[in-house]
């Protein structure tokens, strides 16, 4: 499960320095649809990644099908939907403040259980709230303090998720970027308001 998280952690840095830059909107939520069956498998073998068909997109418990982010007056909710969640699969977030370049904050999920909110220098300032329904349809809601995250007024999410799906010979994850366009990148959500 370490090298899980350390996945995780490299793919959330992937997402801090590639990840575009959206429109400037205010809004209190948004939902962020991502294409279907686009989930990636990587492993040692192959660091490139190589896209799985629909069904095999389907069973790797990691094919997302929309962001739901909400920025209410208290807390900070995330809700990833999948088409069939599995019990392997871990999320990871970025979230940048207005006016800023780089996130402010990353969450990287360890297990469907256990989510931490992390400082841009990597040091754990929070643990967020999650709860989890696995199989078809499933879900993954997240909810963090604003407090947490320093109250911020106005901030956008870019988000991924990725399943462990390692032998005894080969380290190997599968992973769906939270996009509508591009299957290798999240998209940044619109900016958010708090409610």
């Amino acid at each position: 499960m370490r090298t899980c998280a350390r996945a995780a952690a490299v793919l959330l840095t992937t997402t801090i320095v590639v990840g575009g830059t959206a429109a400037t909107a205010s809004a209190q939520s948004t939902t962020v649809k991502d294409r279907a069956t686009d989930v990636l498998t990587y492993s040692d073998d192959d660091q490139d990644g190589a896209r799985l068909g629909y069904s095999a997109s389907v069973a790797s418990g990691a094919d997302v099908r929309s962001l739901k982010v909400n920025h209410g007056k208290k807390s900070v909710t995330l809700t990833y939907t999948f088409a069939e969640l599995g019990a392997d699969t871990t999320i990871s977030a970025a979230i940048r403040l207005k006016g800023k370049k780089r996130p402010a904050f990353g969450l990287i999920g360890t297990s469907l259980r256990t989510v931490g909110v992390y400082s841009l220098k990597g040091k754990k300032v929070c643990s967020a709230r999650v709860s989890a329904k696995t199989g078809t349809k499933g879900w993954v809601k997240v909810v963090v303090k604003r407090s947490c995250l320093k109250n911020p007024t106005t901030f956008q999410v870019a988000a991924n998720v990725q399943a462990d799906v390692s032998t005894d010979d080969t380290y190997a994850f599968n992973y769906d970027a939270v996009s509508k366009k591009n299957i290798r990148t999240p998209s940044w959500t619109r900016f958010l308001r708090a409610g």
